[in-house]
């Protein structure tokens, strides 16, 4: 990718994981949970969002060394034990933040597909909204992965049927599960390949065309 692109990427990617992570509170807070809206979280300004290695230095990183570009915001803080019923609780908090990223693919894709049927769009403008579909295509599916701290683990757990104390039980080693599945994306990014082959087909479905096509 052009190092032009850093700089829009990176707030696009800011922007989408800020709406990613207030839907996690925002859905919290209907299960009876206030403890994002209590620590200033349940805002789109993304100040209070931003973690510095997450957000800004692994991304900015891996673009510029070539890899599949990995990220997010600061997680908002969710008291499990606040959720009722606890277990639906659970699966939609964790559900949330991936829905909400779908959502920005789906209707992005249809204004880019639109403006594009009646050549109303200029190139910055196909580049621009075909980042915010790609960046908001990797965050859903990335975060699909059953593995903690990802949001499929919340969901996965709930189908499981797993109490509070066991999720703690699990996620007291999820450093160990993130440490490990950057290390797979950096060093072997093949072991991954079914998830960039479904984040380029998600953002064909979305676009109408491959994301090579127009980053080649």
């Amino acid at each position: 990718m052009s190092i032009l692109l850093i700089v829009p990427v990176l707030v696009i990617l800011v922007f989408s994981a800020v709406f990613h992570e207030v839907a996690h509170g925002w859905m919290a807070l209907r299960f009876g949970d206030s403890t994002a809206r209590d620590y200033g979280r349940l805002t789109l300004n993304p100040i209070p969002h931003i973690d510095p290695m997450l957000t800004i230095f692994l991304p900015m990183m891996l673009m510029l060394l070539g890899m599949p570009i990995i990220g997010g915001a600061k997680p908002v803080p969710v008291d499990y034990q606040n959720l009722h019923p606890f277990r639906s609780g659970v699966f939609w908090v964790g559900a949330a933040g991936i829905l909400t990223n779908f959502i920005i693919v789906a209707v992005v894709g249809i204004m880019l597909r639109l403006l594009m049927a009646f050549d109303m769009a200029a190139d910055i403008t196909i580049v621009i909204l075909s980042l915010i579909i790609w960046i908001n295509c990797i965050l859903g599916l990335f975060n699909l992965l059953p593995m903690p701290p990802l949001d499929g683990s919340k969901m996965l757990f709930s189908a499981l049927g797993l109490s509070y104390d066991q999720q703690v039980a699990i996620e007291m080693n999820s450093r160990y599960f993130l440490i490990g599945l950057i290390v797979l994306v950096v060093f072997m990014p093949g072991s991954l390949s079914f998830l960039f082959a479904s984040i380029d087909f998600l953002f064909q479905l979305a676009a109408g065309f491959s994301f090579s096509a127009l980053t080649g």
